[in-house]
């Protein structure tokens, strides 16, 4: 069980991650945002991360962690197709911050299921083992985008990569059960 949400953790966090390191490029080369928009954008979507890890905190109580991962990933795919599909940057800017709703709490959710599914004396080695899950495949990601958006001379073919990494991560984390509380 714990084996298998790290490795949904892998594949979720690669398309994450590879969102953070090549949205401003996506941003500047498909919408033609300079550099003091695309600041102004980060922060924006910064507030709107933080506002839905904790507007989702409160939700996990109820949802439960896995749930709100799944639901988070499920939203970050709609706004994400929405966002790589748009064509208008007003569409873009709306669609985007609606998506950063999501990318809190998934990472933030990602932490509580951790805590939940690790033996209770052995967390900080299962602590550890989640952080490398984070970071070992770090290249992936921005490796599949690059090669599929040389391959296409698409940016928006190549950011669509990042709902793939997204989706696989949903798929396997559906596959792991919910811990007994």
């Amino acid at each position: 069980m714990l084996a298998r949400f790290l490795l949904a953790r892998l594949f979720y966090t690669d398309g994450l991650n590879t969102l953070f390191a090549f949205g401003a490029i996506y941003a500047a080369g498909t919408f033609g945002m300079g550099f003091d928009e695309i600041l102004l954008f980060g922060i924006a979507l910064n507030v709107t991360a933080g506002l839905g890890a904790a507007g989702f905190g409160l939700l996990e109580d109820r949802l439960g962690a896995r749930r709100t991962i799944l639901v988070a990933l499920a939203a970050l795919l709609g706004l994400g197709l929405g966002v790589v599909l748009a064509e208008d940057k007003g569409v873009f800017w709306a669609l985007a911050l609606a998506l950063g709703l999501f990318i809190g709490p998934a990472q933030s959710a990602s932490r509580s299921y951790m805590a939940r599914l690790a033996p209770p004396d052995e967390v900080a080695a299962h602590f550890g083992l989640f952080a490398l899950s984070g970071r070992i495949t770090g290249f992936m990601g921005p490796a599949v985008l690059a090669l599929v958006t040389a391959a296409t001379q698409s940016q928006r073919a190549g950011m669509a990569t990042v709902l793939g990494f997204l989706a696989l991560g949903g798929a396997i984390l559906l596959t792991v059960r919910e811990p007994r509380r």
